[in-house]
């Protein structure tokens, strides 16, 4: 018989099967246990434990920055250092000092870049007197806030 173009698509369809069919058998004569005998042979992963792990990779590898002043009280217009230290965040990106001004947060023209070996250090002078809280941002990462109190 003449192969014509219905009955191509046939064959093609009847030899993936039966190689899916051969894989499986020899995967069960091997003693490796399908998706569904996992819960049967004792093994410590159900989903929840799956879920928990990938978040947890997932936030291993989100972008962290850290921060402090060097002093808490400053007098006014007097230079004080802020260092942190930062994780996945790529050498020589921009690092700038915002300041909470009533309910947001203001980027102060006072910016650095990270090192090669992931710190940053910044120095900067604070005009508004009392209790100022900062925080430094780069890469849409925040760090968490801090304050430092001008006489």
């Amino acid at each position: 018989m003449k192969p014509t173009l219905t009955t191509r698509p046939v064959v093609a369809g009847l030899l993936a099967l039966s190689l899916l069919g051969a894989g499986a058998a020899a995967a069960t004569a091997a003693g490796d246990p399908g998706p569904g005998d996992r819960a049967r042979s004792g093994a410590p992963e159900d989903r929840r434990q799956e879920q928990q792990s990938r978040q947890d990779r997932d936030a291993a590898m989100l972008p962290m920055l850290s921060a402090g002043p060097q002093h808490a009280t400053v007098r006014q217009w007097e230079p004080f250092r802020i260092a942190g230290r930062t994780m996945h965040i790529v050498p020589g990106t921009s690092v700038t000092l915002q300041q909470k001004q009533g309910n947001r947060w203001v980027s102060l023209p006072a910016s650095t870049v990270v090192k090669r070996d992931h710190t940053y250090v910044l120095r900067a002078k604070l005009g508004m007197k009392g209790r100022n809280t900062l925080r430094m941002a780069s890469a849409g990462t925040m760090s968490r806030p801090f304050t430092v109190t001008v006489r």
